[in-house]
């Protein structure tokens, strides 16, 4: 598995890698702005981030989530996150090693993998989540993980969690791609790809290049 040449970290500053997971069924805008985001607040704060990981979960994982996503297989997916990335986070990659493990994967399992590859070169994994999940922060000061939580509108970030981590940073931004979901887009799609569109790929970015 490729790593990013990690260095060790300079002066009081932290070398941090971003981990995004999900289904990316399929990414659109809104996932890069998330990394956008995360990366702005951290360098604001002096550290340095050397790298991304977008990691979409396993075909099995999307099947007991809903049978109508078949479509979107692992390597469709990963085609899609990859090109996405090389277009508009060529600092960040899309690693397959969650999908391909057997079984469903919990993230994290997820964040010890990329913790453990990265932990020798003196760099911090920090996990990317919403406020609409979170419990997500209490699993995360269980095992020692490094998070942040981003706010999404309509979630409010429990008072708990608002008053101080070390471990898990809140930050409240507005997204300028906050309307956009995958449902929306695979909606679009079952509407729309009638006669327009010779592929699938063809449509998903189509429609992902059409949030400038």
């Amino acid at each position: 598995m490729s790593t990013f040449g990690v260095k060790p970290a300079l002066g009081q500053g932290k070398n941090i890698v971003l981990l995004l997971t999900g289904a990316f069924a399929p990414i659109h805008r809104g996932h890069i702005e998330t990394l956008d985001i995360a990366k702005d607040h951290y360098e604001s704060e002096g550290h340095r981030v050397v790298g991304g990981i977008v990691s979409p979960s396993s075909d099995e994982y999307l099947g007991m989530k809903s049978t109508s996503l078949g479509k979107f297989t692992l390597d469709v997916r990963l085609n899609l996150c990859r090109r996405a990335l090389e277009e508009l986070a060529p600092w960040a990659r899309c690693d397959d090693w969650e999908g391909r493990q057997p079984g469903f994967v919990d993230y994290p399992e997820v964040i010890a993998h990329y913790s453990q590859e990265y932990e020798k070169f003196g760099t911090d994994v920090v996990f990317l989540f919403g406020s609409d999940h979170p419990e997500f922060s209490t699993t995360l000061e269980k095992y020692g993980f490094s998070g942040m939580c981003l706010t999404r509108e309509g979630h409010q970030v429990p008072r708990q969690m608002r008053q101080g981590s070390k471990r898990i940073h809140v930050v409240t931004t507005k997204h300028r791609y906050a309307g956009i979901s995958s449902s929306k887009i695979r909606d679009v799609y079952s509407k729309m790809h009638h006669g327009l569109y010779t592929t699938f790929d063809l449509f998903i970015l189509h429609f992902f290049s059409s949030y400038q």
